[in-house]
């Protein structure tokens, strides 16, 4: 099961949300304009939010959230957004509405093992590392990908590295590419 297919939807028990093709989302309390609640999840899941320590106030948008005061009430409103934050919002609320679907959809893929050559990147100030069991997921990776490379770490970058740090995760596919022969196998 995807780690966020529980805190998520329980903490949307009361907020539900869906959203339209205007870009407004709805929840059971009020109609909510993608524009302005996307950036405070995509700024609070970015490494733009800070270092992600305990206790030092970081905020998360992923974990249970207030039933009195909705999943947005405690994510900080961004100043200013990033420069790798597109203005289309939308597109990501639609991942977050079909979430349980595709998890649904996906069912059959369980336990699958990936038998092809694999890379695993995951920024450092990712908010999903808090989560428990976390760690301990990533480090079992390997066996369901034999052919799984050491995990990269991608310093001060969130939830979000192939945009926060686009430079960084070009250059890394464009390596982890390189390193393999025709075959898929790594090159001499």
């Amino acid at each position: 099961m995807h780690p966020f297919a529980i805190a998520w939807p329980a903490a949307m028990a009361k907020h539900r949300i869906s959203g339209t093709a205007q870009g407004t989302m709805t929840t059971s309390t009020a109609p909510v304009r993608a524009a302005c609640s996307l950036p405070r999840i995509y700024h609070a899941a970015s490494g733009d939010a800070g270092p992600r320590r305990p206790g030092d106030g970081t905020p998360t948008p992923f974990g249970m959230a207030s039933l009195q005061r909705g999943p947005l009430h405690d994510l900080p409103e961004p100043t200013d957004l990033p420069a790798w934050l597109a203005r289309d919002l939308c597109g990501g609320l639609d991942y977050y509405r079909k979430l349980d679907r595709n998890w649904q959809l996906q069912a059959s893929l369980e336990a699958m093992r990936v038998e092809v050559p694999a890379l695993f990147a995951i920024g450092g100030r990712e908010v999903g590392l808090s989560m428990p069991g976390m760690k301990r997921i990533i480090a079992t990776m390997p066996t369901l990908e034999p052919r799984l490379r050491p995990p990269v770490t991608i310093g001060d970058a969130g939830h979000r590295p192939q945009q926060e740090r686009a430079d960084t995760v070009h250059a890394l596919i464009l390596s982890f590419v390189a390193s393999l022969d025709n075959a898929g196998h790594r090159s001499s």
